[in-house]
């Protein structure tokens, strides 16, 4: 072995552009130790109960790559014993200030952004994912089915629903937030995007769910602002921590922390609401709020419902079973029900306005690709300030780019795409960042792009 582990990390910090680091990564595929490291940082569920040390003078000896590796393997099975609680409280803390005295700058560096689970080396877990398939735990949420509705000859209001459904039902509010699962196991709080991108931009709100009494829980809910935009633009601010008071987390379901991590959970509904409103009653903060629903017993109570929920201003409603467990993918005990469905994409190519147009010559829309592989044009819900700003700096340097957009129901298909699987009347809504998309479209739009057919 020509290089220690610590070595790799340090030329993958140093390098630049996803594609690099994949190659090094998948150089050093039989590389035991950097494994360990990779699944001790990027496994959510282990949490070491220590983040507050003191820093100890590094010791001045020239090691073996192969005795830094070594001592690195002996800090991640200490490591790995304090997530079992094995030792706790000062004796953990002593414990890895005494692997850091005895060690070297480089190896003290690492051990620390080891012990944060923050490397800050520009390597994501998809990344790690694709050298090591089985090395980190799966991490899913529960999404919704598309609820089947008719609407009337105008399109605005609901006449019927299609989709068989066993009363009574719980009805929900839809919120336009942005998806928070907030982890709290051993007293130690961790917050997620809907894909288990760790967060680290709502430190208040982790405060206070860390000093609630509840524990060993995971809550899954909606962050909120005043729009979607403000919300997007605390949680995924990179630089700057942005002022999150202006977010309220809005919580509808509780699952225990067990149940999470084997990503199964048996508990109906109704148990589990018990559970959340009893967490929540020991929270008692205002930023954080149960999402009241109400149980109904029939289609017309739930049709009035869902037209008061949309004159309320929210985005629709949702429906879920008493019985439904909690399923980590798209499940058909929750159910959403909009005027208009959203869907997500990758821009794969653009065009120019029509002939005879406001638009001739100059910006028409965005072609898009979503989940089936189907390219959907997308030129409706753009502002002329968009469009001059996207003519301007060039419509190519958005390929890549996300977007979320919206079209009109489509009953003959379950995802509510024509039958050639493109958006019936697309329109912008939106971009979005990649930490809260699904993976498998940017997979897909990944072997798109590739192929050379956008």
């Amino acid at each position: 072995m020509t290089k220690s582990s610590l070595d790799v990390l340090d030329e993958l910090e140093a390098v630049g552009g996803r594609l690099k680091k994949e190659a090094i990564i998948n150089r050093e595929k039989n590389n035991e130790v950097l494994q360990k490291i990779f699944y001790a940082v990027g496994n959510p569920y282990l949490v070491f109960f220590v983040n507050k040390f003191t820093r100890q003078v590094p010791i001045a000896v020239v090691r073996t790559p192969e005795q830094i590796d070594e001592n690195v393997a002996g800090y991640i099975q200490l490591l790995l014993s304090l997530s079992r609680r094995e030792m706790t409280g000062n004796a953990a803390r002593f414990a890895i200030e005494g692997f850091l005295a005895h060690s070297t700058t480089q190896e003290q560096k690492w051990m620390e952004r080891i012990l944060l689970k923050n490397l800050r080396c520009g390597v994501q877990d998809s990344t790690v994912g694709k050298t090591w398939p089985d090395l980190l735990p799966s991490f899913s949420v529960q999404l919704a089915h598309v609820l089947q509705m008719t609407l009337d000859k105008e399109n605005k209001h609901v006449t019927s629903v299609s989709t068989p459904l066993t009363y009574p039902i719980c009805f929900e509010p839809k919120l336009d937030g942005f998806r928070l699962v907030t982890m709290k196991f051993g007293g130690v709080v961790k917050l997620f995007t809907r894909n288990g991108n760790e967060l680290d931009t709502l430190p208040e709100l982790a405060k206070i769910l860390e000093a609630a009494t509840y524990d060993d829980f995971v809550l899954d809910g909606e962050i909120f602002g005043t729009d979607w935009s403000v919300s997007a633009s605390v949680v995924l601010s990179e630089k700057n921590l942005k002022d999150e008071t202006l977010l309220n987390y809005y919580v509808f379901d509780a699952v225990p922390s067990e149940d999470w991590t084997k990503q199964e959970c048996a508990i109906p509904y109704v148990d589990r609401r018990r559970r959340l409103a009893e967490i929540l009653t020991s929270i008692r903060n205002p930023r954080i709020q149960p999402v009241l629903g109400k149980d109904v017993e029939n289609e017309a109570e739930m049709i009035e419902l869902y037209e008061l929920y949309l004159a309320e201003g929210w985005e629709g409603g949702m429906v879920k079973e008493l019985t439904g467990t909690y399923d980590f993918k798209r499940s058909k005990s929750v159910l959403k029900m909009k005027p208009e469905h959203t869907f997500e994409g990758v821009v794969v190519g653009f065009y120019f306005g029509k002939q005879n147009t406001k638009n001739e010559g100059r910006f028409g829309g965005f072609e898009v690709v979503v989940q089936n592989e189907a390219v959907t044009r997308v030129g409706g819900g753009f502002s002329d300030v968009l469009r001059n700003q996207i003519f301007e700096e060039g419509p190519n340097s958005y390929i890549g780019r996300i977007v979320e957009f919206k079209g009109q129901p489509d009953m003959t298909t379950e995802d509510r795409t024509s039958k050639d699987g493109k958006v019936r009347f697309p329109v912008f809504v939106r971009f979005r960042d990649s930490k809260d998309v699904d993976p498998q479209l940017l997979t897909v739009a990944k072997k798109f792009l590739k192929s050379g057919d956008g």
